[in-house]
């Protein structure tokens, strides 16, 4: 009788997931997210997906599946070590990671930041996404001069 079992990669991508599931979200508090795709290879594509965190959704008719894994209320990126990161809970600057994934296996990561800045496309990729909306529960904090952006 065998104790231990190699896992699936099928397997490893659901023990990612869960684990990133339980790690991560005791840090965010979006409730919600839209976020729009968008393809560099065809100017007038685009679609618009309203997800919880770490909920699947598919792109187009494509085999390719993307799900939001992160939220940065106030993206920035670390020059040292490369990385994003939130520089404060003031929604200053939001951000949301994505991971697109083909097969159950990543294939890529793309991050999506308001309408008005550029798509993020990966450099391997031809999908870039928008972060259009969020929903969060409080945690965050909505910046001194925030439009008409509303917290819930």
């Amino acid at each position: 009788m065998k104790l231990f079992t190699t896992m699936t990669s099928s397997r490893k991508l659901l023990f990612f997931t869960l684990a990133m599931l339980i790690f991560v979200s005791c840090k965010t508090d979006i409730k919600e997210i839209t976020i729009k795709a968008r393809s560099r290879m065809y100017a007038k594509y685009s679609e618009e997906h309203t997800v919880k965190m770490y909920e699947k959704f598919t792109l187009s008719d494509s085999d390719l599946e993307a799900v939001v894994v992160e939220f940065y209320p106030d993206f920035a990126i670390d020059t040292l070590t490369h990385k994003a990161i939130t520089l404060s809970d003031t929604l200053n600057n939001p951000a949301a990671k994505i991971l697109i994934i083909e097969d159950n296996k990543k294939k890529e990561e793309a991050y999506a930041f308001p309408p008005g800045m550029m798509p993020h496309f990966s450099p391997r990729s031809f999908i870039g996404f928008e972060l259009v909306d969020y929903k969060t529960g409080g945690k965050y904090i909505k910046p001194a001069n925030a439009e008409k952006r509303e917290v819930e």
